[in-house]
């Protein structure tokens, strides 16, 4: 039995998917850092993590609402 192997889109995918999931983490990571531990108010810290990361204030309260429901 011969394996065909992944193409390379299939590839760029599974990669992109990946590299996702490891920004997502460490949004949350750091999103408790300086929510819970430094105190720092939530839009503040939604700011803060936005200009970060390059990402709207949305997407940032979206990656931590779906951890959320994700965890329950």
């Amino acid at each position: 039995m011969t394996m065909i192997a992944p193409t390379p889109k299939q590839k760029a995918a599974v990669t992109r998917r990946k590299n996702t999931e490891l920004r997502n983490a460490a949004i949350i990571d750091q999103f408790t850092e300086l929510y819970q531990v430094k105190r720092i108010r939530f839009d503040d810290t939604i700011q803060e993590l936005s200009h970060k990361y390059a990402l709207s204030n949305s997407t940032i309260r979206k990656i931590l609402k779906s951890t959320k429901t994700k965890k329950a």
